[in-house]
């Protein structure tokens, strides 16, 4: 059974790193969105790779939410500060053995388990390039709201102030004349076990669908380093990297994959190296060792002929000297 390993990237669609939420959703979508925000229209529509496309939100929220536009506009209009965290971005290469509706049943069930299901609002898109080999490269973006909402589609915050307090169970003051607090989140989303449980889940979902299907393939949810696998994995190249390599147009991306595969190259070749270096030096402590031993044996062998010679010496003489003695008496 063929055992590949899952390729995923998750990251945080910041305002500090001038990220738009806006723009971000109009690529995934392949769509064209207004940005209020900026002021700014975001257009994708040219695009052709595009296969699915849905907004799933939790049966509590008001469905005006299910557009696009005024979900992510809405998102922007919230946060208000200029490093602000607008979005929880994902990626997850879907298994090309399946076809095109059991890949979107498979993201589908898996959204609603391990999104919606607590609270977030999650932006599904599937594209389906052609990869370098000529094969289909489906994979699946997927934009997750960071803050919870109640059923009237109002914001709800992302966590709340507490203060810390001394032996006494007093609030301690700091030379600024404020409490001394910290900021503890409102669930658990953040928390940085999340990406290895929704790596895990998705690749369980994905063996579901390639078992039923009779598929002899599974995928390992596993990173590089926790398969124990010395080589460094390859970056997500994306479509426009990937176009515009494809058109001999040499990108960031694609410069960084070149070095990951020419340093990868050059691992192997020193671990074959070093292989090789190994066994020989096993092959030649074994012939010294098969030396020593004979050399021991050969050594032990005229000890004992050393030995008896001189025990057969030993009694010659005593013999004698018991005959003069004899003799004498």
């Amino acid at each position: 059974m063929e055992i590949k390993s899952l390729h995923t990237h998750v990251d945080i669609v910041a305002r500090s790193k001038g990220h738009s939420v806006i723009a971000k959703a109009a690529y995934n979508a392949r769509d064209k969105l207004q940005d209020e925000y900026y002021g700014k229209t975001h257009d994708y529509s040219k695009k052709e790779d595009l296969v699915f496309s849905k907004i799933f939100l939790p049966e509590h929220i008001p469905k005006e939410f299910s557009n696009r536009e005024y979900l992510w506009n809405s998102v922007e209009k919230i946060e208000k500060s200029k490093n602000s965290q607008l979005a929880r971005n994902l990626l997850f290469t879907l298994p090309r053995e399946l076809n095109e509706e059991d890949r979107i049943k498979l993201i589908s069930e898996f959204i609603e388990e391990n999104f919606t299901s607590k609270g977030m609002i999650a932006d599904c898109n599937i594209h389906n390039p052609m990869a370098s080999d000529h094969e289909e490269q489906p994979h699946a973006h997927i934009l997750l709201t960071l803050r919870e909402m109640d059923s009237e589609g109002k914001w709800k915050p992302k966590c709340r102030k507490e203060y810390i307090l001394d032996e006494n169970g007093e609030k301690i003051k700091l030379k600024s004349g404020n409490y001394k607090s910290r900021k503890v989140n409102l669930n658990d989303w953040n928390e940085p076990d999340k990406a290895k449980e929704w790596r895990e889940n998705f690749s369980k979902k994905a063996n579901e669908y390639l078992a039923r299907n009779n598929i002899d393939k599974r995928i390992d949810p596993r990173t590089f380093e926790e398969q124990g696998r010395e080589e460094l994995p390859q970056i997500h190249l994306g479509t426009s990297s990937y176009q515009m390599e494809k058109k001999g147009i040499l990108t960031e991306r694609g410069n960084q994959n070149r070095k990951i595969i020419a340093l990868n190259l050059e691992f192997r070749k020193l671990k074959e190296e070093l292989s090789k270096l190994t066994s020989w030096i096993g092959s030649l402590l074994g012939s010294l060792q098969v030396k020593y031993d004979e050399y021991k044996q050969e050594k032990k062998k005229n000890m004992r002929t050393t030995r008896n010679s001189l025990i057969s010496m030993s009694t010659s003489v005593f013999t004698m000297t018991y005959r003069e003695k004899k003799q004498e008496s």
